[in-house]
């Protein structure tokens, strides 16, 4: 039976792995995941109970993939008709991921996904992209139409043009920038892609040239490629996928085909309810294999395939094959300004919206556009009205939009009913007058309409400052956030709201990319201290205020783990003045900018500390679960366990069901790594909530330890402790609680803070006149904003019992925490050989294993955060390096049997447990199993007389394991008894920037492997006191060259 794997780096591993497996084996794999989503479907989703149950009231179980034709094909009308009775009961719905296609049938449909299948989908992603020669870290490009895609904040790796609505100009200047800035693929829509390549045409540009083109989302013509490819200089890859069943086909390598990504879909091409024949086309019947939120098994997409009319493409990958996909096609509508605006625009207008059961836009001409609804008995004229309400504004005056009501929308002769037809050919100029982008400049966004300053709830507002006698009107500030709705926005709107008697403010987000010139401002304050969307308009760093609200520069790779000096050259130069919001960022940045404290705020009437319920403590936690920052999986999770009920609230909850949250818990727990002003503790202790927090940010200004709340070590045994003393001491939590919450309140309230931002925008403004200062002015210091608490005195909790035995590693962990040294470690070995026996019941660690663990911790570093265990063993290395490093991802391989058992049984979420040797093939193969429980191996030149019997063991490539890794790996620890020569001689090898290797000398070319590998790394000796191997350690040289991807 083939489990659906749940951790991201065992999904990535299985996903690799597939596309190697035989037909045979493919079928298998298809038929074990259709079996035991039918088990599910009819436990578990009403709908499907009550079509698929036989009479005993069991699920049917497949014999044969043939036999799927006895199952009933499901329909867009029966989901829509049926939506709940879909959905899987019994299972939490807080982390499901709910979308809407766009009704590429002119159908929308609502659908939702689990986080398992979220998974499996962008692995099978990374797997296709990797055939095109591309990993997540490339340069990517994205002509893209759908709005609802885009990143609150664009990587740095990313470009994006918005074809939902574009100019001339912008485009143009978008393809200027590419040409600069040399991007590795390019993706996006069909048609997207077609229109720019025309343009680039008729513009006489220079191609793009980059490595690949990626076609989504639409049909992708035999002339569209032809036309893309041309402009751009590159292959066009054909992706074929839908929002309720994504990911579903690839182009090959050679272009001759689509590859199903059979792991995860299953595909049938269906012509008169008969499989079609090779060169036939058919339809689409799709079964999601690994979405068990809401299955959708048989499910008739709506689209047309045509059947391989005989074998071709790839040989050595055996997915499925299909010929040609005739798919959705948008059709571009045109505004009476010029403005060319993606069909898929019109298309999220309708998304979840009752009463429509079809739709189409059509345009017979520019500024009229006509909206045909199907309606179904939900169907209300207001809803539609409203529509076409924001189509008039969108398109601009003087664009003539109506709509009516008709039975039927007709079909093309593909079958497809196109939700937006354009009688409007797209013309462009061949105009080239735009001067060349500089090399740096970031792609343009096309204007918005400017929006309208927003009024939240009134807090008590500031009394008014007197106005400058130079200024005719107040100051205008501009803000900046991320995305309407998130923390940005509702700290925009509560420092608008309190000091509107000051300044005149506006509101825009980079998601909406809005011209920032629309609007005469002042001051424009930049609320993300990474954030560069205002670059593209030039504006003078006296006129730009940035607020840092994190020390996510320091700690997180994907920043840079930067000094603050760093920081301030990187991402800081386009600001003359700094806001914070804790006294330690102030102390940090002071030296470099003018930098004032300007605290986060609340609405007091918002928050509460009302009655709470009695009995047990209750623990709660708030944010974003998928942020490994927050700390909840690798902290919060293990720390409670099944002691504690901990109660997680989203960070997209509204403030009204927030105020309840906290009032159901005691506890609020903060495990932030990076954090400045953590929004939850604030709340948290402004409702009475008890805060159990690690030293980060605003914590120590808010929170006394054991007076007002406790402060911990970000470790799980930190806070199992905390929460202990907590539950001996819950009178006095609760009671804590409720004393401090009204000073947090107080002390919190926009009315209190909201002038330490006014003094901030003051003196920017005010530095406006100056010349840009070489050293920053001293600012005030700022005094903690603290409540101050008389708590009753807790009584003394008696001390947790010490469990007998200590799980192996912890010890080992902790003295290397400490800086013991690699002797002191040997001398305690044998006590901890004897914890181990106790707490695993596994038999000795071999002594040759022992002393590879050892060397391979003393090597160990906290910068080690990808870190690979090749010959594991029961865990040793593996689980001590996940007590060192508890935010490293460890790949622990292991193939003998019985060994696997004990490490999986021991790894904590950190360490991923792959039963797989390391060979010069991906497959299977024999592995000898030693009687001594070491030495095991896959090489015939060291199996000996101690090797008494054979098993066969699942085998990867070193180059597919570093690419599951993310394409590089900080540490390895290798004991893979021979395999170490397939490893140092991998040209993947030089991704491994450190690794201490066993390397077997006798009957072996051992010595001239040492030899080679010193071309890619530094070799320290560790031992070499046997002649039948040694250790070594093994650093990256700085003259290494290393590719951007394997």
């Amino acid at each position: 039976m083939h489990c659906l794997a749940d951790h991201p780096g065992q999904v990535r591993v299985e996903a690799e792995l597939n596309q190697w497996l035989s037909t045979a084996e493919l079928q298998q794999l298809q038929l074990d995941r259709v079996n035991a989503l039918l088990a599910h479907a009819v436990a578990h989703v009403p709908f499907h109970r009550r079509r698929l149950a036989t009479h005993t009231g069991r699920a049917p179980q497949l014999g044969s993939l043939a036999e799927l034709a006895t199952l009933p094909i499901l329909t867009k009308a029966e989901i829509q008709a049926n939506l709940e009775a879909m959905l899987a009961t019994g299972a939490a719905r807080h982390d499901w991921i709910k979308n809407a296609t766009g009704g590429s049938t002119g159908e929308p449909l609502v659908f939702y996904r689990d986080p398992r299948a979220q998974l499996w989908v962008e692995a099978a992603k990374e797997r296709f992209r990797r055939w095109l020669g591309a990993v997540n870290e490339d340069k990517l490009a994205l002509i893209w139409g759908a709005d609802r895609d885009f990143p609150p904040t664009i990587p740095a790796n990313e470009k994006w043009l918005n074809v939902f609505n574009c100019r001339e100009e912008q485009i143009e200047r978008f393809i200027k920038e590419l040409i600069v800035w040399q991007p590795r693929t390019i993706r996006g829509y069909a048609g997207s892609l077609h229109l720019v390549a025309q343009f680039i045409k008729s513009r006489g540009l220079p191609p793009v040239r980059p490595h690949a083109v990626e076609s989504a989302a639409e049909t992708l013509t035999p002339e569209m490629r032809r036309d893309i490819e041309a402009a751009f200089g590159a292959p066009v890859f054909n992706f074929y996928g839908a929002r309720e069943i994504s990911c579903i086909a690839c182009e090959d390598r050679e272009h001759r085909v689509l590859r199903v990504a059979d792991d995860v879909r299953l595909v049938e091409i269906l012509r008169d309810g008969t499989p079609a024949a090779p060169g036939e086309e058919g339809k689409l019947i799709i079964t999601d294999l690994v979405n068990y939120a809401m299955p959708l098994l048989r499910y008739e997409i709506g689209d047309v395939g045509t059947a391989p009319a005989a074998a071709g493409g790839d040989t050595d990958c055996n997915f499925t094959r299909i010929a040609h996909i005739q798919g959705r096609t948008a059709n571009t509508i045109t505004a009476p300004d010029g403005r060319l605006i993606h069909g898929e625009f019109f298309t999220h207008l309708f998304y979840q919206k009752p009463g429509i059961r079809m739709f189409q836009v059509r345009q017979a001409r520019t500024g009229d556009l006509e909206i045909n609804v199907v309606p179904d008995g939900k169907f209300n004229a207001d809803t539609l009205e409203k529509i076409a309400a924001i189509i008039r504004e969108h398109v601009g005056p003087p664009a003539k939009v109506t709509w009516r009501t008709v039975t039927d929308i007709p079909a093309t002769p593909t079958g497809k009913r196109l939700f937006t037809l354009s009688e409007i050919p797209v013309r462009f100029s061949s105009r080239t007058d735009s001067a060349p982008l500089a090399a740096g400049a970031r792609a343009a966004r096309p204007p918005v309409p400017p929006s309208t300053t927003a009024r939240p709830p009134h807090p008590e507002p500031c009394a008014a400052p007197a106005a400058s006698p130079a200024r005719t009107r107040k100051p205008r500030i501009l803000f900046l956030a991320d995305r309407p709705g998130w923390a940005f926005d509702t700290n925009a709107h509560g420092v608008a709201e309190a000091l509107r008697d000051d300044f005149e403010f506006r509101i825009e987000y980079v998601v909406q990319q809005p011209d920032l010139r629309a609007w005469e401002h002042d001051l424009l304050v930049v609320m993300f201290w990474g954030e560069d969307y205002h670059h593209r308009f030039g504006f003078d760093p006296r006129r730009v205020l940035k607020q840092v609200t994190s020390h996510r520069w320091a700690l997180e790779e994907k920043f840079g783990q930067l000094t603050p000096e760093q920081t301030v050259a990187r991402h800081l130069g386009d600001a003359a003045t700094l806001i914070v919001p804790s006294l330690r960022l102030q102390k940090i940045f002071a030296p470099f900018r003018p930098t004032y404290l300007a605290p986060k705020g609340i609405v007091p009437a918002q928050y509460s500390d009302g009655p709470r319920p009695e009995g047990p403590l209750r623990v709660g936690w708030v944010g974003n679960r998928e942020d490994p920052c927050k700390g909840l999986k690798e902290i919060l999770l293990p720390a409670t366990g099944s002691d504690f009920e901990l109660r997680i609230a989203g960070g997209d909850v509204p403030p009204a069901q927030m105020a309840e949250f906290y009032r159901s818990i005691d506890v609020l727990c903060v495990a932030s790594t990076g954090e400045g002003d953590p929004r939850p503790l604030i709340e948290g202790m402004a409702s009475g909530c008890f805060p159990v927090a690690v030293d980060v940010g605003i914590v120590p200004e808010l929170v006394e330890h054991r007076r007002s709340g406790l402060i911990v070590e970000r470790k799980v045994e930190a806070f199992q402790a905390a929460l202990q003393w907590c539950r001996c001491n819950t009178e006095f939590v609760r009671q804590t609680g409720h004393t401090i919450a009204p000073a947090v309140r107080e002390a919190r309230a926009w009315a209190k803070v909201a002038p330490l931002w006014r003094d901030a925008f003051h003196a920017a403004l005010n530095a406006q006149a100056q010349p840009l200062p070489i050293a920053p002015p001293p600012v005030p210091a700022a005094q903690p904003i603290r409540p101050t608490v008389v708590p009753p005195t807790p009584r003394t909790p008696e001390a947790p019992a010490r469990e007998s035995a200590i799980a192996s590693g912890t010890a080992t962990a902790r003295a290397f925490q400490s800086g013991y040294s690699l002797a002191e470690w040997e001398a305690a070995q044998p006590a901890l050989e004897t914890t181990f026996r106790a707490a695993t019941g596994s038999p000795h660690a071999p002594a040759g294993y022992q002393d590879a663990v050892t060397y391979a911790l003393a090597a160990l570093r906290p910068q080690h955060q990808v870190i690979l265990d090749v010959g594991a063993w029961v865990g040793n290395f593996a689980l001590n390096a996940a007590v060192i490093n508890p935010t490293a991802t460890i790949f622990a391989l292991e193939p003998e049997p019985a060994n696997f058992v004990f490490l999986t049984r021991r790894a904590p979420v950190q360490v991923i447990p792959l039963r797989l040797a390391v060979a010069r093939d991906c497959g299977q193969t024999e592995f000898h199993i030693s009687n001594n429980s070491q030495g095991h191996t896959l090489y015939r030149e060291l199996v000996n007389r101690t090797h008494s019997r054979k098993v066969t063991v699942r085998t990867i490539r070193f180059e597919q394991l570093v690419a599951m890794a993310g394409g590089s790996v900080d540490f390895m620890k290798i004991n893979a008894e021979g395999a170490e020569f397939e490893i140092l001689r991998s040209h993947a090898f030089r991704q491994v920037k450190e690794a201490v290797v066993k390397i077997h000398l006798e009957g072996t070319d051992g010595a001239k492997l040492l030899t080679e590998v010193t071309a890619t790394h530094d070799v320290r000796i560790l031992e070499d006191r046997s002649p039948r191997f040694l250790y070594v350690h093994l650093t990256r040289n700085s003259a290494t060259c290393i590719p951007s991807r394997l």
